[in-house]
């Protein structure tokens, strides 16, 4: 439909419903001024839906009940008052339906209690007040309607619990809280507050069109075809409202049938629209600023990398696209190409030396670092673990936390993942070496020592005592002696000989038994058992309380897989994520605008270049350096004229200034140097006067144009010129 076909139709209808509603007529509507239409069409189609509401009924016929008690006696005073709050009430929940009131629900409940409290003053003045038979008449015909006013509020709050509800209510609604609640989102909020009250009015508008399309269906449903005879004896047909017998044309039921299907807005779509504008008028000023900082810090990061790789900047640059490959690859929103830059550095530095790490395991490293939270240094013994056995972090990252899981399953203690990852990567030394530095052979070891009440730590200085083995056998049987049992230590020998942490801890455990028994024993006892097992009485007595506590609380662990452990370690909140997406987003624009870097090189050159023409200017002479300078200014003020006139007044103030025009030196020791010249002062002063009057002629009014005390190498002076 064109546009002007459309505004003809709408201000049709307009005139049409202001007749209907009792209002004048007002000037149509003109081209440019449709959506002003559109939008006072909406508000008439609200007003005509409520004026045979409920709401409306008890409004209007309570108005008029006012006006009939006009005696006045106290229970008719409290019977008017009561009316008029009834009247308040009714209004606002009307302006409810009609879209321009939002009640909150204790605003609701207290106009609900309200409401019943004035239908019970009313009955209160009815039995008791005195009043005449009329008057009673009346009040008893207005409590008759207290059914009829609940079930219009009742219809209001619907009403607005439907508008609400709408999915595209409830989405801008809920941006426009999380924008409130999170700092440095604050320019975002009205933005989503427009968009949440651009899709509320499109539901509301939406609502009413359903409620009239119901109407118009109702009334489509109710018109039959009567036949009849004309005068001239011939049979005719016509259509008739089966309620009422009136003659329908055929251009009413068209326009009924149009107002039953009627073209309904999109919350969404209009929700966006007002987010879109007020988005962009936030940010636009930004853009620009955002690309030029992006820049800037994609050219920092390949110096950075040339640095710390000994690269060149073409080198550099293709080592970055690299990551930058590899950060979008991950399809994470925790890992971008700054990030990765950031893990790799870290981890060079926790290394003590610059090496070039597999792309995808920089990337594992990064979650590793960035959402489990592990410490520098256990990422990076992890991932040179991971480079030396030629695997991928990820591969052995998720068999740790399965071969730690698997043994936790089998005694129904549980712990925490995070703390066996950094466990694991905390293993160096001797220890390493005889596991084969096999991050699971680790992880096995360190979860035999925390089912055991111990940690890895423990288990290795136990060791160190049990291959001291004349001592240990000693001790053994000195023990055995005085506990009054047997021991067995020779496998936890021989895992000791060979490096077997977790056969070594398992063999430890069987030994010591439990904490129970540890208490039934006399001091001594403590000791000599501790002593056999290479301990101390106190800490193998930390270590068996720690296991009875672990014991106690164990429950069955339900089978997870690789990947679901990884994921439920790297949980994030909804906050987390948001600031990693915007994260992601600042990283991509760097690395698009990183292929733009080589505009800076050549930015660089050319400002050395400027550097040198600068530095070689210093050994020309005075007014040849101030001609050139003044010429530089003088382009950018005015251009080419510009240019003449700035030469002409930097080349004399520079034959002015020049203190090495036929100088006399009279040194002396402790006395300062003089100069003096033989040239004509006077007709520079009437070259000075003559630039003068050109720039003044030149420059807009009031302009100035100063050099002031420049210092040159030889000493040169420029005196300070102005035009006033």
């Amino acid at each position: 439909m064109a546009a002007s076909d459309e505004l003809k139709k709408l201000n049709e209808e307009i005139t049409k419903l202001r007749k209907e509603l009792g209002k004048t007529s007002n000037k149509p509507f003109l081209s440019g001024e449709i959506e002003d239409a559109r939008t006072q069409l909406r508000g008439l189609k609200a007003e005509l839906s409520t004026l045979n509401s409920d709401l409306d009924y008890i409004s209007t016929s309570f108005k008029n009940s006012v006006a009939e008690l006009t005696k006045q006696n106290y229970y008719l005073s409290l019977s008017k008052s009561s009316l008029k709050g009834i009247v308040g009430i009714a209004d606002k929940f009307l302006s409810v339906q009609k879209g321009t009131n939002e009640l909150s629900k204790k605003e609701i409940t207290n106009l609900k209690e309200k409401g019943d409290l004035y239908f019970r003053q009313l009955d209160f003045a009815r039995k008791f007040g005195g009043l005449s038979k009329r008057e009673r008449f009346e009040i008893q015909a207005n409590i008759d309607a207290q059914k009829t006013f609940n079930k219009g509020l009742q219809d209001a709050i619907d009403f607005q619990e439907k508008i609400n509800s709408n999915f595209g209510v409830k989405i801008y609604g809920s941006l426009n809280d999380v924008a409130k609640a999170i700092p440095g989102l604050g320019k975002l909020a009205p933005g989503f507050e427009a968009a949440a009250e651009a899709a509320k009015g499109a539901a509301r508008a939406n609502e009413i069109e359903e409620q009239l399309a119901k109407s118009s269906r109702e009334a489509l449903d109710n018109i039959g075809i009567s036949e009849f005879t004309d005068k001239f004896g011939n049979k005719q047909s016509r259509n008739v409202d089966k309620r009422t017998g009136r003659f329908v044309s055929q251009k009413d039921i068209d326009k009924l049938k149009e107002a039953a299907n009627p073209k309904l807005l999109s919350p969404l779509k209009e929700g966006f629209k007002a987010l879109k504008s007020t988005i962009r008028a936030a940010f636009k000023p930004l853009i620009g600023l955002e690309i030029l900082m992006a820049l800037f810090k994609a050219d920092k990061e390949l110096v950075e990398i040339q640095r710390n790789l000994a690269l060149s900047k073409g080198e550099a640059r293709a080592f970055r696209a690299e990551l930058a490959e590899a950060a979008s690859a991950s399809g994470s929103i925790n890992v971008n190409t700054t990030a990765i830059l950031k893990t790799f550095s870290s981890i060079t530095k926790e290394l003590g030396f610059q090496g070039r790490f597999n792309s995808q395991n920089l990337v594992t490293a990064t979650r590793l670092l960035d959402v489990v939270g592990l410490t520098e240094k256990s990422t990076a013994n992890l991932i040179a673990a991971a480079e030396i056995r030629g695997n991928l972090l990820e591969d052995e990252y998720q068999t740790i936390l399965a071969t730690s899981y698997a043994l936790q399953r089998q005694t129904g203690v549980q712990f925490s993942n995070k703390e066996i990852l950094e466990a694991v990567g905390q293993v160096t030394g001797q220890v390493r070496a005889n596991l084969g530095a096999n991050p699971s052979a680790i992880a096995e070891a360190v979860t035999q020592a925390k089912l055991f009440g111990a940690e890895l730590n423990d288990i290795v200085g136990a060791s160190k005592a049990l291959l001291d083995f004349e001592s240990s056998i000693r001790s053994e049987l000195e023990a055995e002696l005085l506990i009054g049992r047997d021991l067995n230590l020779e496998r936890a020998r021989l895992a000791a000989l060979t490096g077997d942490q977790s056969t070594l801890a398992a063999e430890l455990a069987r030994n010591a038994q439990d904490f129970e028994t540890f208490t039934n024993l006399n001091v001594i006892q403590q000791n000599a058992l501790a002593s056999a097992l290479g301990m101390q009485a106190d800490q193998l007595s930390d270590i068996l309380f720690k296991q009875e506590v672990q014991n106690k609380t164990a429950k069955e662990l339900r089978a997870l897989g690789k990947d679901e452990l990884a994921d439920r370690l790297e949980a994030q909140t909804l906050q987390d994520k948001f600031t990693k997406s915007i994260d992601k987003l600042k990283s991509v624009l760097v690395d698009v605008v990183a292929a733009f870097t080589p505009i800076l090189d050549v930015l660089g050159m050319a400002l050395e270049f400027i550097g040198k023409i600068i530095s070689g200017l210093n050994s020309i002479s005075p007014a040849l350096t101030g001609g050139l300078m003044g010429a530089g200014l003088g382009f950018l003020i005015g251009g080419p004229p510009g240019a003449l006139i700035g030469a002409g007044l930097g080349i004399a103030g520079g034959l002015m200034g020049d203190t090495n025009l036929n100088p006399t030196i009279q040194p002396s020791a402790g006395t300062t140097i003089s100069t003096s010249s033989n040239t004509d002062t006077s007709s520079l002063k009437r070259g000075q006067d003559e630039t003068n009057r050109l720039l003044k002629q030149y420059l807009d009014k009031g302009t100035k144009v100063n050099v002031v005390n420049t210092d040159f190498n030889n000493q040169m002076t420029a005196t300070a010129y102005s035009i006033q």
